[in-house]
């Protein structure tokens, strides 16, 4: 089988789980689903994509917090 033919479910995933009709539990389900079947290609840099990926989440959620509550 060729090595798209193998990464395409991880990528499908990717591209599905960014559109706005997939909430976050799910994207979050589909993401382990994927890694339980080992559809997750060994050549991709997930473990630095997935600190930054935190990083700026952990930001993000950093807005949203209103001013008046804080203090």
């Amino acid at each position: 089988m060729s090595q798209v033919l193998k990464n395409l479910p991880f990528f499908a995933g990717i591209a599905l789980c960014a559109t706005p009709y997939i909430s976050s539990p799910t994207a979050l389900v589909i993401g382990f689903f994927l890694a339980s079947l080992g559809a997750v290609p060994h050549a991709f840099p997930l473990a630095k994509i997935t600190k930054k990926l935190l990083s700026y989440s952990i930001i993000g959620l950093g807005f949203e917090i209103q001013f008046w509550t804080i203090s």
